[in-house]
């Protein structure tokens, strides 16, 4: 009813990316600390000032490894030119390499990244010469990295709730904005099985063009469409969907529904 709020911190300099933990104890998040992105955790009953863990380099995307959260995992960067993706502990310890630190910050190489729900598998992009957009998935627990091979550019890819299809962005690779963009659902190893959902959009320069997820049962995929606010529904089966509403936001299927 929005009574009771109750600050969890003090003032903190560019707060982002905060997540619950699994079991709604904790909340993670970045802000700044001497001008660097720095993980810091905090109680969610607020009996305790949120901790920071310096990681040591500029950290972000931070999310809790599922299913227990027994890991915090998060895309970092050094010196603005090279990223990859972490890991580290909720106490500060144990930090440890997921992907090596080879990827190009400018360019959003090894971002964004999801998992699937028993934490056992992460997806992230690369982007292979500024040009071609390529997935990649990688064990979370050993390191090993396979790269998924499509017939045109494909990236950002998000895991259905049973982790057996993913959701992702493809295109025509090309040096150009303006190239035109759609979501399409498949299996995981199986690029020619993927069909479109959805309707097509076209990304460019500051646009993203798409942003999309699963429904709660995996039978359904909300697409938003950036530039003009749109949101449909569409089966994983694939068609152009239905049009929900208008919005600016992400899509989140909680937020839309009755």
């Amino acid at each position: 009813d929005g009574s009771g709020a109750r600050a969890l911190t003090e003032t903190q300099d560019r707060l982002s990316w905060w997540e619950w933990s699994p079991d709604g104890r904790q909340i993670a998040f970045t802000s700044h600390v001497n001008h660097r992105p720095t993980i810091h955790v905090v109680s969610a009953d607020g009996s305790a000032p949120p901790r920071a863990i310096d990681v040591g380099m500029f950290a972000e995307s931070v999310t809790w490894r599922p299913p227990d959260g027994a890991e915090l995992i998060f895309r970092a960067t050094r010196a603005a030119t090279v990223s990859g993706i972490f890991a580290v502990r909720p106490d500060g310890t144990g930090l440890r390499e997921v992907t090596p630190m080879d990827g190009s910050a400018q360019y959003g190489y090894q971002g964004p990244f999801s998992m699937t729900s028993d934490g056992s598998t992460l997806t992230y992009t690369v982007w292979e010469g500024n040009v071609i957009l390529r997935l990649h998935f990688v064990d979370v627990t050993t390191g090993e990295d396979r790269e998924r091979i499509g017939p045109m550019d494909e990236a950002h890819a998000v895991f259905s709730p049973d982790n057996k299809l993913i959701a992702f962005n493809r295109r025509a690779a090309s040096t150009r904005n303006d190239v035109p963009t759609q979501v399409f659902v498949g299996p995981v190893d199986d690029p020619a099985a993927a069909v479109a959902v959805g309707p097509e959009s076209t990304a460019v320069s500051g646009d993203p063009g798409l942003a999309y997820d699963f429904s709660p049962d995996g039978t359904k995929v909300i697409v938003t469409k950036y530039r003009t606010e749109e949101t449909y529904v569409a089966g994983v089966t694939g068609g152009s969907g239905e049009f929900l509403a208008p919005t600016a936001d992400l899509p989140n299927w909680q937020r839309l529904a009755p």
